[in-house]
């Protein structure tokens, strides 16, 4: 077996394998729930790697690249996607050919991180381990009438941004801009991005004036972003005014929003969706540390760790004084923790490690880090 990249000429060749592989109509295929990716405009041809059988296309995996801007740093992200086998090829091994081959482009290519969703064993021997989380908070239609009671009514209203509102458009990518954690998404392609998965994006308004905006699939909303987090409880009441009772999911890092949903919700979870695959431990425990001090502020302290990562072992000095994160290059010695790539990407980004009891209180809280993107941003 061997793998290639697609051409455009391959689209509709592409387009029926995978829409025949996920068992999906071509009408309710991919081009319907990711339009940012798979509009034949946009070529996505240039982002698979695919293996052939007698000439046709009979495994095809997504590589596409996200640039993700963490409190001003930077950080390069392989959003791997429509990984899928052809039923007459499957059970031969060609998924595990395909991943390890689009793990080792992607690692050549001198990505950071790469993520994906999925089931967790069958992606962990590639090394994509679970790391971020989000809060789904459950807002209801009573909770919202106790809270404001009946009289008063709402100063927001909430409206749907359609293709064509072009000053609704422009501000709702100011915004996007502006939030400490997001990825780069280019004009030409932002509608669709907002419309991934099914979502459709609303501006939230106080009067004329648009105040924030919102990604919504029947009851459930994403991307709430806000130029005043104390907004919170009045768009929940212009949301639940509008489609009932609502489910916000609100990734971990949006501290101030989250203070503001456990304020009013009924109740809440936390789920964990996304898988990653770190190679550059050092750019993104420093992006990270960046954005979490930013968010929450962190105590000093120093932690020294050598990693037996995927992408080569890394020997690191994790620090901060004064409040703000320094990761550098350990001086020679013994470091406190000797980790293998698993265990670091539990200590460092899950809710569970055992190696976390044994670290001072300090860099203790440190973590987990909100390594995660927001769903539109997903392929």
């Amino acid at each position: 077996m061997r793998t290639e990249r697609l051409a455009d000429s391959d689209y509709d060749e592409l387009m029926a394998f995978l829409n025949r592989a996920f068992g999906f109509a071509p009408e309710q295929g991919f081009v319907s729930f990711l339009p940012k990716l798979y509009r034949r405009e946009n070529d996505p041809c240039r982002y698979q790697l695919a293996v052939r059988e007698s000439g046709r296309i009979c495994g095809a995996a997504g590589m596409v690249p996200v640039r993700l801007r963490a409190a001003g740093e930077e950080l390069r992200c392989c959003a791997v996607g429509n990984v899928a086998v052809a039923e007459s090829c499957r059970g031969q091994g060609m998924m595990s050919f395909l991943m390890t081959q689009a793990v080792r482009a992607a690692q050549a290519e001198e990505y950071d991180f790469a993520t994906l969703g999925g089931q967790r064993q069958r992606y962990a021997r590639f090394g994509f381990e679970p790391a971020g989380f989000e809060y789904a908070f459950a807002i209801t239609r009573a909770n919202v009438r106790h809270c404001f009671g009946k009289e008063t009514a709402p100063e927001l209203s909430v409206r749907r941004i359609t293709r064509e509102n072009q000053a609704l458009l422009a501000e709702t990518e100011r915004l996007h801009r502006q939030q400490p954690f997001h990825a780069e998404r280019g004009t030409e392609c932002f509608y669709d991005t907002l419309c991934s998965w099914g979502y459709r994006p609303y501006a939230v308004l106080r009067g004329g004036r648009q105040e924030g905006y919102c990604l919504r699939k029947d009851d459930e909303i994403r991307e709430a972003v806000l130029n005043d987090p104390r907004d919170f409880a009045d768009m929940s009441r212009a949301l639940t005014d509008a489609f009932g009772d609502i489910r916000i999911c609100l990734p971990s890092y949006e501290r101030r929003l989250i203070c503001e949903a456990g304020q009013i919700a009924e109740n809440y979870r936390v789920d964990r969706w996304e898988k990653s695959l770190v190679f550059r431990f050092r750019a993104v425990l420093a992006a990270m540390l960046k954005l979490k001090a930013a968010q929450e502020g962190l105590d000093d302290g120093e932690l020294t760790a050598l990693i037996h990562g995927v992408g080569g072992d890394e020997a690191l000095r994790i620090s901060v004084k004064n409040g703000k994160p320094e990761v550098s290059a350990a001086a020679a010695g013994r470091p406190e923790l000797i980790l293998s790539y698993r265990d670091a990407m539990e200590l460092f980004f899950s809710e569970f490690s055992g190696y976390r009891r044994s670290l001072p209180a300090a860099v203790r809280c440190w973590f987990p880090l909100p390594l995660s993107m927001r769903m539109a941003d997903h392929i």
